[in-house]
């Protein structure tokens, strides 16, 4: 009785109605298409660069990339590189930081800014194994200020403190 119940099942057809009409104009084998005009104007790149040379040689570069996922607030990841030469009466020292980090960056009204973001660096250990490298990490909060230089570019000043410091 339970396979001829099974079996009648299986030799008529089933037939399924849905909402959904396919016109001729329409094809379901497209892929929907991304505007790429509505996501480049979501996304902004900058950095830092500092520079000072003499008997103290200090370059610092920090390029970012960001993505503004909901109004105002972003997300995005930055590399680090940060080179310190000491020339001190022939005695020379010379040390490079390099690393990567990301940020979430929370813009309330135009020219106010608040981040917090997360970085991962590479440097020399001066404390318990001198000589060698480490990595360590920092946690970063602040705010500060975002001018506008035109319609595309602004600058930020930023007061930020390191959340993860610790005494030793």
């Amino acid at each position: 009785m339970k396979f001829n119940a099974l079996s009648f099942l299986f030799l008529f057809p089933i037939f399924a109605f849905t909402q959904y009409e396919v016109d001729a104009d329409d094809s379901l084998s497209e892929e929907p298409k991304v505007d790429l005009y509505e996501l480049k104007k979501k996304i902004y790149v900058g950095g830092d660069l500092s520079m000072r040379f003499g008997n103290l040689t200090y370059i610092y570069a920090a390029p970012l990339v960001g993505f503004e996922f909901y109004k105002n607030l972003s997300v995005g990841l930055t590399g680090i590189y940060q080179y310190v030469r000491i020339n001190n009466f022939g005695s020379v020292i010379t040390e490079g930081t390099f690393g990567g980090g990301a940020f979430v960056r929370y813009r309330p009204i135009e020219f106010l800014l608040f981040q917090t973001e997360f970085d991962i660096l590479n440097s020399v250990n001066y404390t318990s194994a001198p000589g060698k490298r480490i990595n360590f990490s920092h946690l970063c909060s602040g705010g500060g200020y975002a001018g506008s230089l035109g319609d595309r570019a602004y600058y930020n000043v930023m007061l930020m403190y390191d959340l993860s410091m610790t005494q030793t």
